[in-house]
């Protein structure tokens, strides 16, 4: 066993050591997160929808995707800070039913906010957001994808393994028992 594989494994048994540790003094797990990544994904041949890619987010991405922030000047500001980014939006009238945003750097495509309309999903929507965002990445030089799901979100883990997107590493945030 090599030099790399005994550090890796003696960092993995000191999380898990931190873990009992945090979890034995009432320290709750919060937002389990997996990052998933892969190659990007090709252009879908099954489009359900036809998608505008926006160079900023309008109203109507906003509505759907960050409801309630649409005017918070910080959370603008986040959204349009990486170098290039796009912002995917399906919408048969006024409002979006499935929108998302990516982000191009390094050779690196990284999807957020990905959102379907409840009333909407699993009609293919979000895998045509996805499949739009993409060939635009690729159009800039992105030839991989990262993203972060929560846990609990079964659909879009099941979106993303579909696309070929395999685990990278878990995470969670930590919250101190109540005094």
């Amino acid at each position: 066993v090599g030099a790399a594989a005994r550090a890796d494994a003696a960092g993995l048994a000191a999380v898990e050591d931190l873990d009992a540790e945090l979890d034995g003094r009432g320290w709750a797990r919060v937002s389990p997160t997996t990052v998933m990544v892969g190659a990007l994904p090709g252009a879908s041949d099954t489009a359900t929808a036809p998608v505008d890619l926006l160079r900023a987010p309008d109203a109507a991405w906003s509505r759907l995707v960050r409801p309630g922030e649409a005017d918070d000047p910080v959370v603008a500001a986040l959204l349009l800070s990486a170098p290039d980014q796009a912002f995917a939006v399906v919408r048969p009238g006024t409002d979006a039913v499935a929108a998302g945003r990516m982000a191009v750097a390094d050779g690196w495509a990284v999807l957020t906010d990905l959102a379907v309309a409840p009333a909407h999903r699993r009609r293919g929507l979000a895998r045509a957001a996805v499949a739009e965002l993409s060939s635009w990445a690729a159009g800039r030089g992105a030839e991989r994808l990262a993203l972060q799901v929560a846990d609990g979100n079964d659909g879009a883990r099941a979106l993303y393994a579909s696309l070929g997107l395999v685990e990278h590493h878990r995470y969670a945030y930590r919250e101190a028992p109540r005094a």
